[in-house]
């Protein structure tokens, strides 16, 4: 079984559509299925504002705030990732994963500018996705800032057979917060089918 989450998407449905024999089933979470630019072209921008040549000292800050407040990182990340209001966003999050969103700024490296600047040039052609075969769920929230919810349509459309599921989330971060419970228990359903 594979889970493609966010830009690990276009490795998921290439590894699904050229190995169906290693793929038993495919699940899609809040996943890059096109081009970020073809997707919403002011998004794409942002992302490579954001990952340009200032990420080293947003990533110092972001780094900062997670040690001194992690609370407020946590604010800060719903409001990027989400469209939700982020105070209530962050309300909903359980203590662990206030902490668990400092320790992901906390791994972060500099060198990891250069993936995710390259990740939002990484697409899935309508051909790959048609070819694939395995049962496919596709998972995604309407509130996802980060990836927009046509990218989930784009891959349903194109993947016979696939089942798209709206997350209940209310991020781009569909297994923490808000509706997570509803997510963990619908890739559960999927996968014991």
């Amino acid at each position: 079984d594979v889970m493609a989450i966010s830009s690990g998407g276009p490795t998921g449905l290439y590894l699904a559509a050229r190995h169906p024999e290693r793929v038993h089933k495919l699940i899609l979470e809040a996943a890059v299925s096109k081009v970020m630019k073809d997707l919403d072209p002011v998004r794409y921008q942002n992302g490579k504002d954001t990952y340009g040549s200032r990420f080293g000292f947003t990533s110092v800050m972001l780094k900062a705030l997670a040690r001194v407040s992690p609370k407020t990182l946590a604010r800060v990340t719903m409001g990027l990732f989400g469209t939700h209001d982020p105070n209530e966003a962050v309300r909903e999050l359980s203590r662990a994963e206030i902490v668990e969103i400092g320790r992901f700024y906390l791994r972060w490296q500099t060198s990891w500018t250069q993936g995710a600047l390259n990740d939002m040039e990484q697409g899935t052609e309508p051909q790959i996705l048609r070819s694939i075969r395995v049962p496919t769920l596709i998972v995604h929230s309407r509130e996802d800032k980060a990836v927009p919810f046509v990218a989930a349509e784009y891959s349903h459309a194109n993947i016979a057979g696939s089942e798209l599921w709206e997350a209940p989330s209310w991020s781009h971060f569909i297994s923490i917060g808000y509706g997570s419970g509803k997510v963990d228990k619908k890739v559960i359903e999927f996968l014991r089918q």
